[in-house]
């Protein structure tokens, strides 16, 4: 606290330099740093002002005028903002002894279903465990039980668990009349029991965890500067009692330390947060210099008053397993900070390898995740997104830093791509699972991402992912950063609110091909098309643009993201859902309405195993559609046998055999005559790389426990390759165009969710397929996705499609300007 108010002396200093300006004016001025000038810069209006140094949005700002404007305006217009009702300020309130702050509690069935509402969805999804359960529920219930008796640490620390779980349900919830009637209830309730308990001057670690719940759970309301000057509050408050010090060394007995190294790395873990909120780089180097050891990787149970030692720790999941996750996340950041004075001088192979020890050292802490439970499914999912947002922020930063003023060398397509997976990853809301997190999207909004993101819109106004671009852009300013906008709570959310502004009217010149060229503040575009180099618009995905899409099995698994990603990037389209059973069908296009998908679905009853129905299939297909431009065959099913006997194997085998080779084979040829009618007809078989001959000798894979799966797959591939053969000797037109695509090890029902990627990750090569302009990808080939590392680009977010086959490794540029990597079959 004392550090950031030194700070802002040095500031107002420095402001007060310049006499020259007058009250009115708005002028960015750069304060010049001897060891580093480049991203250290003060926006000035009179005497007020907004320091930035954090790099991404620095150069945004420092290079354009008018952002720079807007966010100095942003500043002076804030003071004529009404109060927010959640003012985390409130917390310093004086004490009302008219009112004892147990008036503020709700009833005791209300208080007990909120402690569970916080077990459930709020305890580690803000990145910390901070309770203790079998110690804190007898708190929690003894507070609940005689209001008026409780300690007001107790009070402070109940009001807290209410407000968390409070914020975490959706509107309308039946819990309460008013949602925001009961915040600003349990709200009161924490400020007066802080008051009433002369807490700043008495604090405890009660209370401490108390306000750390609070402060983190405001965020959904409130992500002004104040909640972030309060954070530095609370680590002058945990300094106070020696939290910044290991239990060991104070000598405190094993189980109180292990609680104060929880609240400890929590705390300075959340105020290393600055740079993506306000611009700034975290202002202390607590997360590199604290002498506190991690929390251990056990759970609640494994530890409790009076043990002598701490267990040793879990090689598995436990509550504590996402907090640790997010401690080494926030420490790999740390070590990459520009002006950390610890670290070396910041090469590229120095953060190469930061990100990699951390990504193995996270790795580690998965291993033995099992996703099926919604908090494990939780880490997995966070943890892949997180790491993959780590990489592509600390690589930006880096080439930032070593390119000033060469924006192309930063603004690449394949860096927009990455950008926009991280926030697709982040915005993908349909797992039932993680439902009740769905809510924690606001406490920490992704600027840095969205921030290169519209930067590179207001750049390059036009070209490929674009409309995708903005499709993300939108609804993350409609749901997460909604508040932000409203009120601009910061320096990021003003200069997101300005950029995007600039990109809409950028966006709408660059269509007007009547026009003059376009002069933008960060760069100027002679004609809006000419950055698309070789680009012809007239090569259409579809001739018409509206496909008509046929997804076999498509109710759910692999199917049901396949449907769900086309939607999302292929919106023109209409998809057809093949589904054995009517019902299954209206389920998955109900889930996926309410998911937001605004594309045309529709239905067809198909049975793979029965001819009557593919052909009861074809005919309704032709009478609603008159064609079919793409046909996708993902439909399978794979029986175990019971025994061992002959027999059995015989008509297990013949089962997984009839259903992945043959059946596709009949749905192929029946189908035909419709893929005929289209201009562009592509099939697509979902095939595995269980089906690679090459792999499987090289003993790359792992043995199995269905061998006959592995071997309809390979026979999947030959039927593939064959068909495509015939198709390049027939003469037909048009000619049909045929791949298999590997989805990977994905997390569905056939698998028992333990695959290792995400469904949607899994149907990404599908749809980068359906993009892909008439001649570009090789038909007759074999597709799946994986990531890779390239020299000067982020390791994680890359994606590669393998060609599964048996020799030579050949490279080429192909849609989505990825680098494609293939396997030619003999």
């Amino acid at each position: 606290m004392a550090g950031r108010i030194a700070s802002l002396e040095r500031s107002l200093a420095e402001a007060t330099a310049y006499k020259n300006l007058s009250c009115n004016s708005i002028e960015p001025r750069t304060i010049v740093d001897e060891k580093d000038s480049s991203k250290d810069l003060l926006l000035n209006k009179g005497l007020t002002g907004q320091y930035l140094n954090e790099i991404l949005v620095t150069r945004v700002v420092g290079e354009d005028e008018s952002i720079a404007t807007a966010l100095a305006r942003s500043q002076h217009e804030q003071i004529d903002l009404p109060t927010s009702p959640f003012d985390a300020m409130g917390i310093m309130s004086s004490p009302c002894y008219i009112q004892h702050p147990s008036a503020f509690h709700p009833g005791k069935t209300t208080a007990i279903e909120l402690w569970n509402i916080y077990l459930n969805n709020v305890e580690i999804i803000l990145g910390m465990k901070l309770t203790h359960v079998p110690t804190d529920e007898v708190r929690v219930y003894s507070t609940i039980q005689d209001p008026v008796a409780a300690k007001h640490e107790d009070l402070a620390f109940c009001y807290s668990i209410y407000f968390a779980a409070a914020v975490s349900l959706e509107e309308p919830t039946s819990l309460f009349l008013d949602k925001t009637t009961e915040l600003q209830r349990f709200k009161m309730g924490i400020e007066q029991a802080f008051a009433q308990g002369d807490f700043f001057n008495r604090p405890t670690l009660t209370g401490l965890r108390a306000l750390a719940i609070y402060l983190s759970a405001v965020r959904v309301h409130n992500r002004g500067k104040s909640v972030w000057i309060l954070d530095g509050l609370l680590i002058r408050i945990a300094q106070s009692i020696g939290l910044h010090k290991d239990g060991a060394k104070l000598r405190l007995p094993p189980f109180e330390s292990e609680l104060r190294r929880r609240l400890w790395w929590h705390i300075i873990s959340r105020d290393s947060r600055s740079g993506e909120d306000f611009g700034l780089e975290d202002p202390n180097d607590l997360l590199s210099t604290s002498d506190v050891k991690l929390p251990l990787n056990i759970n609640d149970v494994d530890i409790f008053p009076g043990m002598e030692e701490l267990p040793v720790e879990r090689t598995e999941w436990t509550c504590m397993t996402f907090s640790l996750v997010n401690f080494d996340l926030a420490k790999a950041m740390e070590k990459l900070k520009s002006g950390n004075a610890s670290a070396p001088i910041l090469s590229k192979e120095w953060r190469d390898k930061v990100v990699q020890e951390v990504y193995t050292k996270v790795r580690a802490r998965l291993e033995n995740c099992n996703p099926v439970t919604p908090h494990q499914r939780l880490t997995v999912h966070c943890t892949d997104y997180l790491l993959r947002k780590l990489d592509f922020v600390t690589n930006q930063q880096w080439l930032l830093s070593q390119k000033r003023g060469a924006n192309d060398f930063v603004l690449k397509e394949e860096t927009l791509v990455a950008a926009l997976d991280i926030l697709e990853a982040r915005t993908a809301g349909d797992d039932p699972f993680l439902a009740q997190f769905a809510w924690a999207k606001k406490v920490h909004p992704q600027y840095h991402v969205t921030l290169y993101v519209l930067w590179y819109l207001c750049t390059k106004p036009q070209g490929l992912h674009i409309e995708r671009a903005w499709r993300l852009i939108d609804g993350i300013f409609e749901q997460e950063m909604a508040f932000d906008i409203i009120g601009c709570t910061g320096a990021k959310p003003a200069v997101l609110k300005s950029l995007r502004t600039k990109a809409e009217t950028l966006r709408k010149k660059a269509w007007c091909n009547t026009g003059p060229a376009i002069q933008t503040d960060l760069e100027y575009i002679g004609n809006p098309l000419e950055f698309i180099e070789g680009f012809n618009f007239d090569d259409e995905v579809f001739e018409d643009g509206m496909a008509t899409i046929l997804v076999t099995g498509a109710n759910r698994g692999i199917g049901y993201a396949i449907v769900q990603a086309i939607a999302t990037r292929l919106p023109s389209s209409t998809i057809v859902l093949g589904c054995r059973r009517k019902d299954a069908a209206l389920e998955a296009i109900e889930s996926l309405a309410d998911s937001g998908i605004k594309s045309k679905l529709g239905y067809v009853e198909l049975d793979i195993e029965s001819d009557a129905s593919i052909e009861a299939a074809v005919a309704s297909l032709e009478q609603e559609y008159g064609k079919l431009d793409v046909l996708i065959n993902n439909a399978g099913k794979v029986e175990r046998r019971s025994s061992n006997n002959l027999a059995d194997i015989r008509a297990v085998s013949n089962s997984c055999y009839n259903n992945l080779i043959t059946s596709n084979t009949v749905v192929t040829h029946a189908f035909d005559g419709l893929l005929r009618k289209s201009a562009e007809p592509r099939v697509i078989m979902i095939s595995s790389a269980r089906g690679s001959i090459t792999r499987t000798n090289k003993k790359e894979l792992p043995p199995v426990a269905n061998i006959d799966y592995c071997v309809s797959k390979v026979g999947l591939n030959m039927l593939m390759l064959h068909l495509q053969a015939v198709e390049n000797h027939s003469g037909d037109e048009p000619q049909i165009t045929f791949w298999a695509v590997s989805p990977g090890h994905c997390k569905t029902a056939f698998n028992g969710y333990k695959g290792r990627k995400d469904p949607l990750e899994g149907a990404e090569a599908v749809v980068r397929l359906l993009e892909s302009v008439k001649g570009d990808i090789e038909p007759g080939t074999f597709w799946e996705l994986q990531a890779v590392k390239e020299p000067n680009e982020p390791i994680t977010p890359k994606f590669y499609i393998n060609l599964m086959g048996m020799s030579g490794l050949h490279r080429f540029n192909c849609f989505n300007a990825n680098v494609l990597q293939y396997f030619r079959l003999p």
